[in-house]
């Protein structure tokens, strides 16, 4: 009975030990699939550092006092951070009742998984991303083509100087243009306006939700003037203001 390996002869604890397998792989898949994406990640040979431990201990993805398991998880922390953050607050302007083009200058790459998200829940459009002088672009639509154009990941690019020609080739080849009515592009500034609640007005919390960083990035004009109007009316309170 003792020479019995109960890890061998336990089913429950076989298949408990698969799981958990399969959970380190998932996690240390789904960390990497972040991680990759940081303009950082290929110094100092982080991929293959990580790559060997892995193979040799995979329960070194849990171990987060390594200084290679914490650079990891940053890379990951900030590829995510950028991708949920520019997601929000990408504005975008319409062209021609179809496409929808806005400009974005990521630290990370993420302009597939941009495309990817905004392809998914605006179908009907054709989406493009400006960066520099390429524009990166991809649609739901079925009924259109962009053979003269390279693609890759899933999308589409093309040098920004042949942006006007691509906008010709989506009237002239799609059927039916989406009726959008009597839209006009400053319909969500009046929307953004009517979310506003002065009673719970945090300052505080709005310059940590939108941090000066991203400025540069996306559009925020509008955003930071409207938060520049807000914190010029907002003083440091002291407890005697209170008091009568």
């Amino acid at each position: 009975m003792h020479g019995l390996n109960l890890m061998t002869c336990n089913p429950e604890k076989m298949d408990l030990d698969d799981a958990y397998k399969k959970n380190l792989k998932n996690e240390y898949k789904r960390v990497l699939f972040w991680a990759k994406r940081h303009k950082d990640f290929n110094k100092g040979d982080i991929e293959k550092r990580i790559e060997y431990i892995y193979k040799k201990d995979p329960m070194f993805i849990y171990n987060k006092g390594s200084d290679i398991v914490k650079k990891f998880y940053k890379l990951y922390g900030e590829v995510r951070s950028e991708f949920h953050k520019i997601k929000g607050f990408t504005h975008f302007k319409l062209i021609k009742g179809i496409v929808l083009l806005a400009e974005v200058d990521a630290e990370h790459d993420i302009y597939d998984l941009l495309l990817n998200f905004y392809i998914k829940r605006f179908p009907e459009f054709v989406i493009c991303i400006k960066k520099n002088n390429k524009i990166y672009f991809g649609t739901g639509k079925k009924d259109i083509k962009f053979r003269f154009a390279r693609y890759k990941d899933k999308f589409y690019t093309i040098d920004y100087n042949d942006f006007e020609n691509l906008i010709k080739y989506i009237e002239y080849n799609v059927d039916k243009m989406i009726d959008l009515g009597k839209f006009k592009e400053e319909y969500w500034r009046k929307y953004y306006d009517s979310q506003y609640i002065k009673a719970r007005k945090n300052i505080k919390l709005a310059k940590s939700i939108l941090p000066k960083k991203y400025k540069n990035k996306i559009d925020l004009d509008f955003e930071f003037e409207k938060l520049e109007l807000e914190t010029k009316g907002t003083s440091q309170k002291k407890i005697t203001d209170f008091l009568d």
